[in-house]
């Protein structure tokens, strides 16, 4: 009797000790979302083709070079290849110019229309005090719910990677940010009065 113990006790701590690896392994196979933001606004009484009138016109106030960022613009769609640039600093005299360029999209029905970002894909350059050619721009590809992303393609000496954790954060509240505000921004766009004042 007290060898069958011994036996279900030594199954049992074997079970339990390999638990934590096949945890660790099915958290390894999670392969990280990429980011994105998407929203269906209700715009009573106007129609697909009013909304969408709207829309382009906010599309040509808020992006400086509208022509140049829309790829799509007919059939009550607008796509736009955008792009946030913004510097951040890291530490002391150094930081980080970054670029995320993003798809833009809104979608036009009559009452309502929707709204979506994604493809943000970051890109950062660490800085100095005095420009240094030699270092190179970092590759962090599309941003994701990962927490960090320390070993960007193309990190150099230049770059630390708490300083690739830092751009990796802060480019996520920026993009974050950047899009409630234009999403609010359009919404208060559709309740402009379009008509032409009368002279």
């Amino acid at each position: 009797m007290k060898k069958l113990f011994q036996v279900v006790i030594a199954v049992i701590v074997m079970v339990m000790s390999a638990m934590p690896l096949a945890f660790a392994q099915e958290q390894e196979n999670i392969k990280p979302k990429p980011l994105s933001y998407s929203e269906v606004v209700q715009v009573e009484g106007l129609s697909a083709e009013e909304i969408y009138a709207k829309a382009r016109s906010w599309v040509a106030t808020t992006f400086n070079s509208a022509n140049d960022v829309t790829q799509l613009a007919e059939n009550n769609k607008i796509v736009l290849k955008a792009v946030e640039e913004y510097d951040f600093k890291l530490n002391g005299m150094t930081g980080s110019h970054n670029r995320v360029n993003y798809t833009f999209t809104v979608e036009c029905r009559d009452g309502r229309y929707k709204m979506s970002v994604t493809n943000m894909i970051l890109t950062s350059r660490i800085t100095t005090i005095q420009y240094n050619p030699k270092i190179e721009p970092m590759d962090f590809g599309i941003l994701t719910d990962a927490p960090t992303n320390d070993a960007p393609a193309g990190m150099g000496s230049a770059a630390t990677k708490k300083q690739c954790e830092k751009i990796w954060t802060a480019a996520k509240v920026r993009m974050e940010t950047v899009i409630l505000g234009m999403a609010a921004s359009l919404s208060e766009s559709m309740a402009v009065d379009q008509s032409e004042d009368d002279w």
